[in-house]
């Protein structure tokens, strides 16, 4: 008589488990990277949405002057890049005001995503925003003095 059974062997089935297993620990090497560039991305989008605040706030103002991450409208922004990003160095806040010049403004916050390389996203009261690898309060950036996003690059 024929035997007509249906099914998988033993065998069959650990090698089908062993392949997903491969695959699994694949996708979980290469998904650190893409976390961290996930969250990059939105410290950049957070850093682009405040600096378009900073110049209503300014357009309303005339000056930068009570510009902080004080404000409702700006609150959940500052909470996010401060959740995301690897460091902001402009503590206790992100956003640098200055005192002496109502025009001055900045904003530093570091990113995650660039391995060995610090690299940070920036804006400044020139409207200039991007991301750079000159750390704040070095050579001259958003320092208590200067309020420059030096060396940026646009997004």
């Amino acid at each position: 008589m024929i035997s007509n059974k249906r099914g998988f062997t033993l065998i069959e089935l650990l090698v089908v488990i062993a392949i997903i297993g491969i695959l699994a620990s694949i996708v979980l090497v290469s998904f650190p990277s893409a976390n961290n560039k996930a969250k990059d991305a939105r410290v950049l989008a957070a850093m682009n949405q405040i600096r378009d605040q900073a110049a209503a706030y300014y357009t309303d103002n005339s000056t930068y002057a009570g510009f902080s991450c004080t404000l409702a409208a700006i609150k959940p922004l500052c909470d996010d890049i401060k959740a995301k990003a690897k460091s902001y160095p402009i503590a206790p806040d992100i956003i640098r005001v200055g005192t002496t010049n109502s025009t001055d403004v900045c904003a530093y916050a570091e990113l995650n995503a660039y391995g060995s390389t610090a690299t940070w996203a920036c804006f400044d009261g020139t409207g200039l925003i991007g991301k750079t690898t000159i750390a704040p309060s070095r050579a001259g950036n958003c320092t208590a003095t200067t309020y420059v996003c030096a060396g940026a690059a646009g997004m």
